[in-house]
């Protein structure tokens, strides 16, 4: 259930919106089903009806910021940096404490593993498509949450969200 496509199918070479990166990492982190039972309010005034439940979840996580002028930039493409700051939110790590910078998230997912020097020069220089969005989720699934030697998708395990059979057979 993590990544679902269109009814075009997946579209692996199309250019994510920020909404389809909010619904990617909501499902990523197993919580799709909390979203569409309750309501999270949000400041921002360019979110669709149908993405308000994921966006205010992200808000009030701490999980986006938007980008300004009470806009979520919902239509806008959503870049390597801003779907890695999503992801490294969702691993515990902090910007408004200094632990990564909108601008340099890259450099740490792969200060962290997440990423290796030769994908961060690839999110660097390519078109980011929703094939790097889902490459990206996948790389979560195997690191560390902050200062744990436990994987997200262990937590994930933990937290009853995803079944162990399934993963040991998946990943």
């Amino acid at each position: 259930g993590l990544f679902k496509g269109t009814s075009n199918g997946f579209e692996l070479e199309r250019v994510p919106n920020r909404v389809e990166g909010s619904v990617m990492l909501i499902r990523l982190l197993g919580k799709e089903n909390e979203v569409k039972n309750n309501y999270y309010k949000h400041p921002f005034t360019d979110v669709p009806e149908w993405a308000d439940r994921y966006v205010g979840y992200m808000y009030k996580n701490g999980l986006t910021k938007g980008i300004g002028n009470n806009h979520f930039g919902s239509e806008q493409p959503l870049d390597a940096k801003a779907y890695t700051s999503f992801v490294l939110r969702a691993l515990g790590y902090d910007d408004k404490i200094g632990d990564f910078t909108y601008d340099r998230s890259l450099e740490m997912a792969k200060k962290i593993n997440l990423i290796s020097e030769q994908e961060k020069e690839l999110l660097q220089s390519c078109n980011f498509k929703r094939d790097e969005m889902v490459g990206l989720s996948y790389f979560a699934l195997k690191s560390n949450m902050k200062d744990s030697s436990v994987k997200l998708i262990n937590k994930l395990i933990d937290d009853g969200v995803v079944n162990e059979e399934v993963v040991n057979d998946s990943i």
